[in-house]
């Protein structure tokens, strides 16, 4: 969380929103909201494309056909293994 906060701030600092109108500050709004949203889709592709490869790992006749699954979560390693 360090990372991420520090990050954003800097980022955020950059933007010196006071110094814009106020379309120019929703713009940036949605522009961070659109940066979440796709930092969030990111994780979860590379979370899912892990957990498919932990599977194969364990069962080399694994195929999963979820491959655009709007929800991925992270599985419990007591899942994968009894799998």
């Amino acid at each position: 969380m360090i990372c991420h906060s520090k990050g954003f701030s800097i980022f955020s600092g950059a933007l010196r929103l006071h110094d814009m109108g106020y379309d120019n500050t929703q713009r940036c709004l949605y522009m961070l909201n659109d940066c979440h949203q796709l930092l969030l889709n990111l994780s979860s592709q590379m979370n899912d494309m892990r957990i498919k490869l932990d599977y194969q790992t364990v069962n080399s006749t694994f195929y999963s056909t979820n491959s655009s699954s709007s929800n991925n979560y992270t599985i419990f390693p007591t899942e994968l293994y009894a799998s």
